[in-house]
């Protein structure tokens, strides 16, 4: 039935986007450092950018990265190198004077950043081959389902950013000076450890 596909959907995209990986770590960041109103674009950048990321892999991307001799690699190195550069800045290479991240992540930079993300891929692919399905005529069900699945995403993300940009806000009472240096570097390695886990 339609209604247990989008609640298992549903229970899906909230719970693999609430639970730790790079974008979480970075809404706590930015609540650490920003507060939530300067959070709302890097908040909104992943909601509206993952799902596009999506629709692209369900409409045929993951194929042609399969496609590619090296594609799928490079890929994989270049997500590496932007996580190290990500954890570098939050760590306190591009601080200010008070040992925070220079500024938010921007929209466009947090929409791009799905793209380099090695968990939005995982889930991507996953949500993909798990929920996309066919249907009884044996047609694919993914044209009509991605509609859904998207919005989904869209509301899984928004309620993930705003919990750990409030987690990060929260905490920014307590962290200041040296504590707010040490949580910095603390919270780069948590992205760090994402790498792991790719």
């Amino acid at each position: 039935m339609l209604e247990d596909w989008i609640a298992g959907f549903a229970i899906f995209a909230l719970t693999l986007s609430i639970t730790p990986g790079p974008n979480n770590t970075l809404f706590a960041t930015s609540g650490v450092n920003f507060g939530i109103a300067r959070s709302v674009p890097h908040i909104l950048g992943v909601a509206i950018g993952f799902p596009v990321m999506i629709s692209a892999v369900a409409l045929g991307l993951w194929s042609l990265l399969e496609a590619v001799p090296g594609l799928l690699e490079a890929l994989h190195y270049a997500s590496m190198a932007f996580l190290v550069y990500l954890a570098w800045k939050i760590a306190g290479g591009s601080a200010d004077n008070l040992g925070r991240p220079a500024r938010p992540m921007r929209f466009h930079e947090a929409a791009a950043f799905q793209w380099v993300n090695p968990k939005a891929w995982l889930i991507a692919a996953g949500a993909i081959t798990t929920f996309g399905g066919a249907l009884a005529d044996g047609s694919s069900a993914i044209a009509a389902r991605l509609p859904v699945m998207c919005i989904l995403f869209f509301a899984a993300v928004i309620i993930s950013g705003f919990t750990w940009a409030g987690i990060g806000a929260g905490l920014s009472r307590w962290l200041q000076g040296t504590r707010l240096r040490i949580a910095n570097i603390a919270l780069a390695l948590l992205l760090l450890s994402s790498l792991f886990l790719a």
